[in-house]
């Protein structure tokens, strides 16, 4: 667990997730992904979360992320839902955002009904 303004980038996708406190779960021992040295299965922020990614920002109060399904799920305070500010499509709020990182589908759930999204990640080269 870490404490106290956390930041941790991805290279890979050059994304970043800032939060007042984190944790990072590995996969269970026997698992296949666990002989892999540094896998991780899944970080857990909380506390004014900021994910950044390439074309769009979105912040919240809890993030959780899995690794197996490469999904970002963003959830808010009562009176502060997790936004997503797209350049592309601009702004969007609900109860719950939901990333796919392999295909930039996003999900937003709120009041119980779902409605999904197609985003576009430009790459920075």
């Amino acid at each position: 667990n870490f404490d106290h303004n956390v930041l941790v980038r991805e290279p890979e996708s050059d994304s970043t997730i800032s939060a007042q406190q984190l944790s990072v779960l590995p996969y269970p021992a026997g698992s296949p992904a666990s002989a892999s040295p540094g896998s991780i299965s899944q970080i857990i922020a909380t506390g004014e979360v900021k994910l950044d990614q390439p074309g769009r920002r979105a912040t919240g109060e809890r993030l959780l992320y899995d690794s197996q399904d490469a999904k970002f799920v963003l959830t808010g305070a009562p009176n502060a839902p997790p936004c997503i500010f797209d350049a592309e499509h601009g702004s969007v709020t609900g109860d719950s955002l939901t990333f796919y990182s392999r295909d930039d589908r996003v999900l937003v759930e709120s009041h119980g009904k779902r409605t999904v999204t197609h985003t576009k990640l430009v790459s920075k080269k």
